[in-house]
Order: structure tokens, then C-alpha cells, then sequence
């Protein structure tokens, strides 16, 4: 856009009306006559004037006229000028909207060229295809609702894959899509009456098309079922169009989430299936069915279960091929007679059977049951994870200390126990969750890492008692320990003496030299300042990065609560400085509800 622009004038003297507004200065005030001393005879009476009085009188009416006269023709120019400026005005109102428009025009302009040279433009096919898998939900999300009837009924996020999306954006998205069939492997199939209904197979063409997508890739498949189970027209068998669907794929499947009664799991069939989990029951009088479908899957490595009380007879696999094994239970009073998982002495067995298990997550709650066999120790077992639920028939229950006497983990790096439900981070600690396990299970602790002299690096204790003693040897046995975490822990063995096991010897000596993380909540009843005192000791030679403490407080103890604030705001004190030198510090206070 071209054009001459209104600019203001440099200098002050410019008498163009355009750039300078005319001032009009009045003189002194000398109108009224009441002012004058010469004529106040005159105006306080009615004499008349002198010839000469005539005279001046005369001269200022036509001194007056005359200014009267240059001030009316003064105001008309203004008004002229007024009437010219708002001319002007809605000039300069049209020309800047013009102007807007334009810049809102030109703004496009650079947003539509500069998404020409947007970088994402130049990102390179692999990085594109592997932001892609990352938008896959697979597999499907589960959560569990209780029905009326005392059962657990399980909903699923539904979501379509958002592959079908992308290749919708543009042409060259839509090929990277369609050439990565790796990204086209992992497929959630969820059976509804609409998906599967006789007169209509959309649903069923579009699974058709997504497993030829996948070309030759190892397929990672998610079967369960999203209908209303009330009215549901596949409650006791699969549509049977899916096994017709995946045979000619059952070579190349590779990870199968069957989140179904296991009775239909007789209907699939996977040969080179690695990982499978299995996520529903369909126990009737607590008695499981035994599935014979896995002399076709000798490659299957990872197992997961949920709710199977027996998973040995259950599920007749090759167990000294298994290195991960996950045992899911979902935790309800009602049902817990029929819905246990497995006990204490059918999670030895496994252990005993699964010679090459690495990694083993089980949720314990029944602890009656008979061990038929002796000890057993798993050379290969390098993290285990128990949870344990209440007990609703035993409250001295301790399934995992009877797991643990009867175990040996020479090689165990990871050891997590914890009550299913408490919280872990201390920061935001809540109060002690229900019963506290007995210093049995931490006892029972103890014993297994004297037994076994594992390289333990990082062990989790939660919502127990624990003994000095027993804590003490642990420290002593595990040199390699890194992470410590000791949660909602009752009545604290965790004292001064116990602490001045931490310091730095004069020899220069360290008890766990390698621990890094700190985590403690509960009970607890050291001084703050021996606490900090071993932090400052060790900083040196073997710092402590992260550290976190929750002091819990009765409601009835109002006096411990000022107590342990006291020595929260000591540790808080003490420690402030180390925290620029890359210390992680929570310290917290909070009431034992």
C-alpha cells in the first residue's frame, strides 16, 4: 500500500491550520466598567459624562466592537476547521479499518507460508511413525464397577484406533501410516452386539483391514467384551467369526490380552504367543476349568492372571519358560472365600516350577492353604512384588512372611511389599491404611535376606512394624542398596541408635554406601537433628540425593503434633543449604486419621 502520510510539524512557529490548531488569547479582564475608579461617578449615578469622557467612552465601544467582530470570525474558522477535522476523522476511521484489514490479510499470508517451512514438514519417517505409536491405546483400558448382584463388572475405554485418523490428514501422513504395519500390529477388538450383529459386518471389515495392514508384523492382540453383560448375546462363547478372523494369523500373534471368561479362551489359538494375560474368571463354586490350548504356544514368556486361585492347573503352560509373571486380584469382601487368587502356597509352587522367572507381581489375600513341599530357591528372580489385602477371616493372617520363610532369592536386585491400596509418597502421605502387618512379615524379611545375600538395590516396605534388629541386619546384609522406602511403619524402630548407624565412621567406613533415595513416614521418634547430622555426615563420601519424612500424629495428641513439626522444621534447617547442591528434601506432618 502506497500513499502521502499526515506527519506532525517540526517546527513550533508552522501556522498551517492542518498541523497546528490557532490559539485565541483574551487580554486582561477590562469589559466591566465596575473595574474602573475613572467611572465609578458615572456608573454609581446617573450623571452624564463629560465631552471628554464622551470621547473615551466612545473609543472603547469601538475598540470592543472591533475585537467582538475578530472573535466571531475567529469561531467560524474553528468551526470550519471542526467541520473539516471530523471529515477528516471518519477518513481516518475508514483508513484504519483498511488498514486492519490488510494487516489481518498480510498476517495470513506469513501463517499460510510459514507452515510451508514448518518443521514438521522436515521430520524424518522414523520419528514420524514412532510420535504415531505413541497415540496407540493399547491395550484397552480397564476399570471396575460392582453390580448390584455382589459381582465386579469391568467397562473398557473403547477408543478407536487413531490410525484411522491420521491417515485421513494428509497425503503424507496416510504414507507413513499405511507403510509402518507395525503400527497397524496392535488391534483392540471389542465385542458388542452392534459390532458383531448378523445383518451387519462393518466392524468386522474394518478388523479384516486392519490385520491386512498389518502386514507381517507380530500382532499384539486385545479381546473383551463391552457389551451390557446383562443383555449381552455373547455371555458363554465368542462371536465366532473372530477365531474364523485370526486363524490365518495365529502364527504371527504375539501378546493376546483375553479379557474374558477363560473358558473362551479354548477358542483361540496362538502359536508363537509370548505374552498373555488373562483378566476374568468364570469360577463357578470355586472350582476352575483346566484349559488345554497352550501346546501351540511354547514361546510364551510373559503371563499375566487375574483372579485364578490355581494358575499351575488352571493354565498347563510351560512354566520354566516363564520370566515375568503377574498375578492380579481384585480385592472385595463379599467374594473373597470364592475369589482369592492364589495363596502362599500355590505362589511357591510357581517358583519352584518357573525355574527361569525373573520378575514375579502377586496380590496375596488368602493365607489358608497347606505346603506340600519343601523350601525353594529361585536363582533367577531378580525383582519381586507382593501385595497383600486384609485378611477378612484371619486378621493374624501374613501371607507374605509364609511366602517368604519358605523362598531363597540369591540374585534379587528389587523387593517391593506393600498393602494394596496404602499410599507410598511420603510428601503427600496419608494416615496408616487399616491394620498394620506385625513385625512377623518384616521379621520374616529379614531371615529372607540373610538367607538369600542378594544384591538388593532398591527394597519397599509398607504399611507394617518393623524391629531395629531386623531393619539393622538388613542394612548390614545389602551393601548394594540404593532406595529405601520405609511407609506408613506403625510405631518406628527407626531411632537415634539406628541412625547413628548411618553416620560416617573415623575410618571412613559407610553402612550402605550406595544409598541414594531415603523415604520414611509413620511414628516415627528420632531427634531431627541426629537425622540431618547423618545427611551432613555422609555427604561427602556417600550423599543421599532424595529424602523424604512424614511424621504421623494421632488426633488425640495434639502435644506430638508441635513435637514432630519441631523437628520437621529442624531436619528443614539443618538440610536447607544442601538442597542447591541437588538435594531433594519433603518433610512433612500429618494427622493419623
Amino acid at each position: 500500500m502506497s500513499g502521502n502520510y499526515w506527519q506532525s510539524c517540526i517546527s513550533a512557529d508552522c501556522p498551517c491550520p492542518n498541523h497546528r490548531i490557532p490559539m485565541h488569547t483574551s487580554p486582561p479582564l477590562d469589559s466591566m466598567l465596575d473595574n474602573n475608579p475613572a467611572f465609578h461617578h458615572l456608573t454609581r449615578t446617573n450623571n452624564v459624562p463629560s465631552p471628554a469622557e464622551d470621547n473615551t467612552i466612545q473609543g472603547m465601544i469601538l475598540d470592543f466592537e472591533s475585537r467582538y467582530m475578530a472573535a466571531g470570525s475567529n469561531a467560524d474558522k474553528l468551526r470550519a476547521l471542526q467541520s473539516d477535522f471530523a471529515a477528516k476523522m471518519l477518513q481516518i476511521n475508514t483508513q484504519l479499518q483498511v488498514l486492519e484489514e490488510e494487516r489481518t490479510r498480510l498476517s495470513q499470508c506469513i501463517a499460510d507460508r510459514r507452515r510451508l517451512l514448518a518443521p514438521s514438514r522436515r521430520i524424518p519417517s522414523e520419528i514420524l511413525t514412532h510420535i504415531f505409536s505413541l497415540t496407540i491405546d493399547f491395550p484397552a483400558e480397564e476399570f471396575s464397577m460392582e453390580a448390584p448382584d455382589r459381582e465386579i463388572l469391568w467397562q473398557f475405554d473403547a477408543k478407536e484406533s487413531p490410525l484411522w485418523t491420521m491417515e485421513l490428514v494428509c497425503k503424507r501422513w496416510r504414507k507413513e501410516v499405511l507403510e509402518s504395519p507395525k503400527l497397524w500390529s496392535f488391534i483392540n477388538i471389542f465385542i458388542t452386539n452392534d459390532h458383531f450383529a448378523d445383518d451387519d459386518d462393518r466392524y468386522l471389515l474394518r478388523l479384516a483391514l486392519h490385520l491386512s495392514r498389518a502386514g507381517l508384523s507380530q500382532l499384539s492382540i486385545c479381546i473383551c467384551d463391552q457389551s451390557d453383560h446383562a443383555s449381552s448375546s455373547f455371555k458363554d462363547q465368542l462371536p465366532s467369526c473372530i477365531p474364523i478372523l485370526l486363524m490365518p494369523f495365529a502364527t504371527r500373534i504375539e501378546e493376546l490380552y483375553f479379557m474374558l471368561p477363560l473358558t473362551m479362551l479354548a477358542e483361540c489359538r496362538a502359536c508363537t504367543l509370548r505374552v498373555l494375560n488373562t483378566c476374568f474368571d468364570d469360577v463357578e463354586d470355586g472350582v476352575f476349568p483346566t484349559l488345554e490350548v497352550f501346546d501351540m504356544a511354547p514361546c510364551l514368556e510373559t503371563l499375566e492372571t487375574f483372579d485364578i486361585e490355581t494358575p499351575l492347573q488352571t493354565l498347563p503352560i510351560q512354566w520354566d519358560r516363564i520370566t515375568r509373571y503377574t498375578s492380579g486380584h481384585f480385592f472385595k469382601p463379599s467374594r473373597a472365600l470364592l475369589y482369592g487368587g492364589p495363596s502362599p502356597p500355590h505362589i511357591v509352587e510357581i517358583l519352584r516350577q518357573a525355574t527361569h522367572l525373573q520378575e514375579l507381581v502377586v496380590i496375596l489375600e488368602n493365607p489358608f492353604d497347606t505346603f506340600l513341599n519343601g523350601d525353594v530357591t529361585c536363582c533367577h528372580l531378580a525383582s519381586l512384588t507382593m501385595l497383600s489385602h486384609p485378611d477378612t477371616t484371619d486378621s493374624n493372617a501374613r501371607p507374605i512372611s509364609e511366602v517368604l520363610n519358605r523362598t531363597t532369592f540369591p540374585n534379587l536386585c528389587r523387593l517391593r511389599l506393600k498393602k494394596s491400596g496404602s499410599q507410598e509418597v511420603v510428601d503427600g502421605a496419608r494416615s496408616l491404611d487399616g491394620p498394620l502387618d506385625g513385625p512377623e512379615t518384616f521379621h520374616a524379611v529379614a531371615d529372607c535376606v540373610s538367607r538369600s545375600r542378594c544384591p538388593l538395590s532398591t527394597f519397599i516396605y509398607d504399611n507394617g512394624e518393623i524391629l531395629h534388629e531386623d531393619l539393622s541386619n538388613i542394612l548390614h546384609l545389602t551393601p548394594t542398596l540404593a532406595d529405601l522406602r520405609l511407609t506408613n511403619i506403625g510405631a518406628s524402630q527407626i531411632t537415634n541408635e539406628l541412625l547413628n548407624e548411618l553416620f560416617v565412621r573415623e575410618n571412613g567406613e559407610t553402612l550402605v554406601p550406595l544409598l541414594r533415595t531415603f523415604y520414611i513416614s509413620g511414628l516415627l521418634q528420632f531427634d531431627g537433628d541426629v537425622f540431618a547430622g547423618m545427611v551432613q555426615s555422609r555427604w561427602s563420601s556417600a550423599p543421599l540425593h532424595e529424602i523424604g519424612i512424614c511424621w504421623f500424629v494421632d488426633n488425640n495428641e495434639e502435644g506430638d503434633w508441635e513435637k514432630n513439626e519441631l523437628e520437621q522444621q529442624v531436619v528443614t534447617n539443618h538440610l536447607q543449604a544442601y538442597t542447591s547442591k541437588g538435594l531433594l528434601l519433603l518433610a512433612s506432618v500429618k494427622y493419623n486419621v
